[in-house]
């Protein structure tokens, strides 16, 4: 399977996903989340086991590496967070239109719609974490939670986790920028 400089490469319930994201004429599209399958994910492997809970793109031996992001590891910091203290109060947009407690945003470059989310379930009571591979990543359509994941990204944020907050964002998610990463080739690695 091929991947390419702008996919994400998640690893979530023990599995590999690819978040597809089309980036032609300096737009950031996600169109689709698969399955890697058994035996093609063998480098990515190797990384997370080498304790790699986020490896930004880069360029190893000939090889397009994109973003690597262990939600495993991710799943158990806000779990144990989460556990520890009481939550301000449900989010007040639960469409499907907004992101879940444990869905993944993107910030991606694209004029028309740069905050976009993928949804993960499981993640509690001991249920392991999935990539919904039927639905395709969608645009988040309420502009609170527009503002709130962009107000992160904007200090600087490449990956994080946007706590749920007094505000009414309907946002508490995972959230990765691509847009950071989104000019020139990959780098080399040292």
């Amino acid at each position: 399977m091929k991947i390419n400089a702008q996919d994400v490469v998640v690893r979530a319930g023990g599995q590999l996903y690819v978040v597809r994201v089309d980036a032609e004429g300096g737009q950031q599209t996600p169109r689709a989340v698969e399955t890697l399958p058994a035996g093609e994910g063998e480098r990515f492997e190797r990384d997370f086991e080498a304790g790699v809970m986020l490896g930004l793109p880069q360029q190893r031996e000939g090889e397009v590496r994109p973003y690597r992001v262990d939600l495993d590891r991710l799943n158990e910091q806000v779990i144990g967070w989460a556990d520890g203290r009481n939550p301000v109060g449900a989010p007040l947009d639960t469409s499907s239109a907004s992101p879940d407690w444990n869905d993944m945003v993107l910030l991606v470059k694209n004029d028309a719609h740069d905050v976009w989310f993928v949804k993960v379930d499981g993640g509690r009571d001991g249920r392991p974490l999935a990539l919904d591979t039927q639905t395709a990543p969608r645009p988040i359509e309420n502009y609170a939670s527009r503002l709130a994941v962009r107000n992160q990204f904007g200090a600087g944020m490449v990956l994080g986790y946007l706590q749920q907050t007094p505000d009414p964002v309907g946002a508490t998610c995972y959230m990765l920028n691509l847009e950071a990463f989104a000019e020139g080739p990959a780098k080399p690695s040292r």
